[in-house]
């Protein structure tokens, strides 16, 4: 006989009525058991009910840490910075047994690093946006934390592999004119919202309640201030280790400054990954970081816009057709330092009738979207920064950051908004005679429920809007590239998402009224209507299966179905003598059974666990007769 049962993270109190089969030997004794035991097992939500309720200030829910050591799938604890893990609106208890965290793999990707518009291009995604949810076992001195499930994935800690403290929330709500935010990336933790919510998920208001993840993401390129000269000539290269030559590039999945001074130089226009490139010189624009979008439609070039009609005969200088060319990913920094008041609508780049440094073409290229085909997620790329010399330029925009939502309930009918948005590119400041940076990419929204997600909430990963280059004499130089568009998944629901890509910036020089984006182009849509299906709880077609109740003689193979890498099996007693399992292998779902009795009952409970610790059980009967046999 069995029973199944299931629960979501509450105390249950399970009552089973159990007929014991009789033996040819015992027939006569019709035997009732009543077991009558509770299964206390309160995870989710076991940190209470949340108000997002601090004033106007914005309130952060994650504590973080990083890998300090490699980790592999099927291991059962990580070696971290530090595994208190304290602070946030959650106070100051340390990381403990049913905390649940989540571990993310930030950068790692390889990228070609060629001297040639190839540069930039993925090789190898490595463990790069691999990511799971796991339920804390307990923690070990001070660096070490133990879980209940072995990991599914491999995680480099090289690749800055962080670890967020996730909060086990009853009910949560945001009231009007307050948010929940995270703290920027910092180049090893920062940046992820991650929430997980039991029972009512409650937003208050369409646009000011927010979970705001908006500019936290992939850091823009720095601004430097060492330009070559105007008269130096044009400067093609894709990536430098000479400070002159361009503007620094924008953080990606292939890592920072210090990563990209390993891979040929931080410098130039070639887009590293989802990072947009640093403006050539002299005072090329910074190219949009990326995240989403289609990985084939990209040429890094942008979107040229043509909301003025005319526009598209200065585009078609530059190249036959490119007005109406498009791209995936960010949007291209544009045209270098010029002079001269010159028609852009009949002298096209590179001519050295605009003096100063020719307009040439060779602003940051655009990020590039991202593969999220085999289910993993990102952080959005930082945008290029402009190329100065003048100390009035612009760096590049950060990326958004990333949320994570695991809600089991139901939401309230009222609106709310959440948002990962990219920051826009800097704009010129001073003497506005250098170039403005490229716009952050549109960061990632996963949100992982059970209910549909209600028409009336706003998601929104939008990247950044290129920087304006704020001049008012002859004198131009290129604007900054739009962002590329992020990504958003959900479950189900039909709430507005957008993933637009940033626009462009431009130019108030006097010399360039008929043409103001000056090369610069906008960043291309990401993706907005991604469907999550990764099991983060249990549904019926879950519960385990304990195998056949079985008749033998001291020995039998137990036969319980196999597990999903998701979850933990083990066998306990309900009731009977002294038996062992095969090696005392309790977790093994097909593990032998012995006993040394001639005539006994067994009832077995093969319990699995999640990898958010959440148990469902299943309960067979043994029955021994050896004097019969």
């Amino acid at each position: 006989m069995k029973t199944k049962y299931k629960q979501f993270g509450m105390n249950s109190v399970i009552i089973l009525f159990v007929i014991m089969r009789t033996t040819y030997f015992n027939m006569f004794a019709l035997c009732f058991a009543f077991l009558a035991y509770t299964i206390s097992f309160s995870q989710p939500g076991k940190d209470g009910a949340r108000t997002a309720d601090w004033g106007a200030t914005p309130v952060v829910f994650n504590t973080y840490t990083f890998l300090t050591a490699n980790a592999t799938a099927g291991v059962v604890s990580l070696t971290v910075d530090n595994n208190a893990m304290t602070g946030g609106a959650f106070g100051a208890t340390a990381l403990g047994s049913g905390d649940l965290i989540l571990i993310v793999q930030m950068q790692g990707a390889n990228i070609n690093t060629s001297n040639t518009s190839d540069y930039g291009s993925i090789t190898n995604y490595n463990n790069c946006g691999l990511y799971e949810y796991c339920c804390v076992s307990g923690v070990t001195g001070g660096n070490t934390i133990n879980l209940t499930v072995p990991l599914t994935n491999n995680y480099t800690s090289a690749g800055r592999v962080q670890i967020v403290r996730v909060p086990r929330i009853t009910n949560l709500r945001v009231r009007a004119n307050r948010s929940i935010t995270a703290p920027a990336w910092n180049g090893q933790t920062g940046g992820i919202i991650a929430l997980e919510v039991n029972d009512t998920f409650r937003m208050d208001d369409a646009t000011t309640s927010i979970i705001d993840a908006n500019s936290i993401g992939f850091r823009g390129g720095a601004l430097d201030n060492t330009s070559s000269s105007s008269g130096s000539g044009i400067f093609t290269m894709f990536r430098s280790t000479a400070i002159a030559e361009g503007a620094r590039k924008g953080e990606s999945i292939a890592g920072n400054d210090t990563d990209y001074d390993a891979l040929n130089g931080r410098y130039g226009r070639g887009a590293p990954a989802n990072g947009g490139g640093g403006g050539n010189s002299h005072n090329g624009g910074g190219g949009g970081g990326a995240n989403g979008g289609v990985v084939g439609s990209y040429t890094g070039l942008g979107n040229p816009s043509t909301t003025t009609a005319a526009w598209a005969n200065a585009w078609n200088l530059e190249s036959a057709g490119f007005a109406t060319s498009s791209s995936s990913g960010g949007g291209r920094g544009g045209y270098t330092f010029s002079s001269s008041n010159q028609d852009a609508l009949v002298t096209g780049t590179s001519n050295a009738a605009w003096g100063g440094n020719s307009r040439h073409n060779t602003g940051g290229r655009g990020g590039r979207p991202l593969d999220y085909s085999s289910g993993r997620a990102f952080m959005a790329g930082g945008g290029g920064a402009g190329c100065a010399n003048n100390s009035a330029g612009g760096a590049g925009g950060r990326g958004g950051g990333m949320v994570f939502v695991l809600h089991y309930g139901t939401f309230n009918a009222n609106p709310g908004l959440i948002r990962a948005n990219g920051a826009n590119g800097a704009s010129t400041t001073g003497g506005h005679n250098d170039a403005p940076g490229g716009g952050g990419g549109g960061g990632t929204i996963i949100f992982n429920t059970t209910s549909a997600v209600p028409n009336n909430y706003t998601l929104q990963a939008n990247g950044g809007q290129g920087g304006n280059q704020l001049i008012t004499n002859n004198e131009a130089e290129g604007p900054g590239g739009g962002g590329g568009g992020g990504y958003i998944a959900i479950s189900a629901g039909s709430p507005t998402r957008t993933t637009d890509g940033g626009i462009n910036g431009t130019t108030t020089s006097s010399s360039l009224t008929e043409f103001i984006p000056n090369g610069s182009t906008a960043g291309g849509v990401g993706t907005n209507n991604a469907t999550i299906t990764v099991a983060f709880n249990y549904t019926p077609i879950d519960k385990p299966d304990a195998g056949p109740d079985l008749a033998f003689c001291n020995t039998t193979f137990l036969q319980a179905a196999p597990i999903d890498p998701f979850m933990i099996g083990e066998w306990s007693y309900i009731s009977g003598p002294v038996g062992t399992f095969t090696i005392d292998d309790v977790n093994d779902p097909n593990s032998d059974f012995t006993s040394t009795e001639t005539i006994a009952t067994y009832f077995l409970e093969w319990t699995t666990t999640n990898n958010l610790c959440q148990q469902l059980t299943d309960t067979i009967e043994l029955t021994i007769d050896c004097i019969l046999l």
